[in-house]
């Protein structure tokens, strides 16, 4: 995995709408789960990818290479 330094990667909850507006979807939270755990990342990962709230957005950071089991190369462009 490569990340450029001015790369922005950003993680939120999956959602869906119904009468009430915007609402997390426990399945398809699940099921993003399911593959992040078959690509062997860990648990840790799961929870830091679907944490934000479906309206907010929580961006992997720049600063450290290994950050919540997701590594990655920073490179400049």
């Amino acid at each position: 995995r490569t990340l450029y330094r001015r790369s922005q990667i950003g993680f939120h909850a999956a959602w869906r709408t119904d009468v009430n507006g915007i609402q997390e979807d426990g399945v398809a939270n699940a099921m993003i789960g399911h593959y992040i755990s078959s690509i062997g990342l860990p648990v840790e990962t799961v929870i830091y990818a679907t944490s934000a709230a479906p309206t907010t957005l929580t961006y992997l950071p720049t600063h450290n290479s290994k950050w919540r089991g997701i590594e990655y190369i920073l490179e400049e462009p």
